[in-house]
């Protein structure tokens, strides 16, 4: 009996090593599909990774390195058994005015960080991929083996059926949204936009600025605009535009478009409750605290820029007539929000309190003044019951200033040195394998 009963174990082992085998060619044939391509390149990432780990001990930095997917950023204990996996298939659609640019650069540093493939424009320093809600072959920078994209962060008007082409079935669609008046105030102001309304004085004749005259009869306005139309976005837009930027057409009621957008989203980030919003991501993502780190200085020099206007109600229901689309959707997501925030209970709370607090401890080392500053010096945030320890460098510090156009030019130097790309003398669109 107990003869036998080895040579069924071996017989078995032997079945197991050959079916192992098979799937293993399996994943070779489909890896450069599935996006495990990006798994070969962990030796030559030496920008965010080293130095969030830099200055650890050596049985501290095996414990940060084998986190990775493994932690459950909802539990109680930091040290959990496996409850969730980490979602890395994720379409961030950029809605201008509303915090969209800090959150690109948060998705592309997210991609580098652990490896993934980006989506990148196909030529040269582009803020957008494709043109209004098309994406062409030539807008994109192509792959040998056209691989799918983990991560999509530039500026397209929202159209799921492009992303299906060319992303995979998981993909989780993110966007940011903000009060409307607010993102108005910042339109205005940044593009000058008194400019591109047929008559409007560039400040009222009681000195206030040119939105205020604007919200004293929006409709009667709107008429009188003669904004530039871009050909494939539109960033000077007072009417709507939140709205457009997500695909909206003349076709939905402002309930229907709503309902939509609930549908087709998993999660929409609010720019006035941003560190709430990015706690709720990490938990839908299962990502972890050092994921959603970001610098806090721009905000605060916007906080103490933003002055307060004596906008009265009348102009507020004025404007939510002139752009009702805008107004339905963040009111309902601002609602959806706190909704999930008190689902989240005290535990969220106090997450959020704790995020927050390293959000201003890192603030503070990465502003220190110059005079002070110690080129190696570390700042070590200690592990808590919602992350792992992780060390933020003067490295790390520096990556996290870093915008659209110095992620899109590291990316793209890592994508052509991996798949061994040179660029065609015509086009970087057009690729040659060494």
């Amino acid at each position: 009996m107990e003869l036998g009963g080895l040579r069924t174990i071996k017989t078995y082992l032997g079945a197991l090593v050959l079916l192992s085998g098979t799937v293993c060619l399996i994943l070779q044939s489909v890896g450069l599909r599935s996006g495990s391509i990006w798994q070969g390149l962990r030796k030559g990432r030496d920008e965010i990774y080293s130095s969030m780990t830099r200055g650890l001990g050596h049985d501290t930095l095996n414990s940060a390195v084998n986190f990775s997917t493994r932690y459950d950023p909802r539990s109680s204990d930091a040290k959990s058994s496996i409850s969730c996996t980490r979602h890395n298939n994720i379409a961030f659609i950029k809605v201008y005015k509303c915090g969209s640019s800090t959150l690109q650069s948060f998705f592309l540093r997210y991609a580098h960080k652990h490896d993934l493939l980006p989506a990148l424009p196909g030529k040269g320093d582009r803020p957008n991929i494709g043109c209004g809600a098309v994406i062409k072959d030539k807008n994109i920078f192509r792959l040998p083996g056209d691989p799918m994209w983990n991560i999509f962060a530039h500026h397209f008007i929202f159209n799921k059926t492009a992303f299906d082409h060319y992303m995979h079935p998981d993909t989780r669609f993110v966007t940011i949204l903000r009060d409307p008046i607010a993102r108005l105030n910042s339109v205005f102001d940044y593009f000058n936009m008194w400019r591109y309304f047929r008559n409007m004085p560039k400040t009222a004749p009681n000195g206030q600025p040119p939105i205020m005259t604007y919200l004293q009869d929006p409709s009667e306005w709107d008429k009188a605009f003669k904004g530039r139309r871009a050909r494939c976005y539109a960033g000077r837009c007072v009417k709507n535009c939140m709205a457009k930027d997500l695909g909206y057409n003349k076709l939905d009621t402002p309930a229907e478009f709503v309902s939509k957008i609930e549908e087709q989203f998993s999660t929409i980030l609010i720019l006035e409750h941003l560190n709430h919003s990015l706690v709720l991501l990490k938990r839908k993502m299962c990502w972890s605290l050092s994921d959603i780190i970001y610098d806090l200085g721009k905000r605060e020099r916007q906080r103490t820029k933003n002055t307060s206007l004596p906008i009265t109600g009348e102009m507020k229901e004025k404007y939510r007539e002139s752009s009702a689309v805008d107004h339905e959707l963040y009111d309902h997501f601002n609602r959806s929000l706190w909704q999930q925030v008190q689902l989240g209970g005290s535990d969220f709370l106090q997450e959020l309190s704790h995020f927050q607090q390293v959000l201003k401890d890192v603030f503070v080392f990465c502003h220190e003044p110059k005079q002070t500053r110690q080129k190696d010096q570390i700042l070590n945030i200690t592990a808590s019951q919602w992350n792992e320890p992780f060390v933020i460098s003067r490295r790390t510090c520096y990556l996290l200033r870093w915008q659209r156009h110095n992620w899109d030019l590291v990316l793209r130097r890592r994508l052509r040195k991996y798949f061994k790309i040179k660029k065609h003398n015509s086009s970087q669109n057009h690729i040659q394998l060494l």
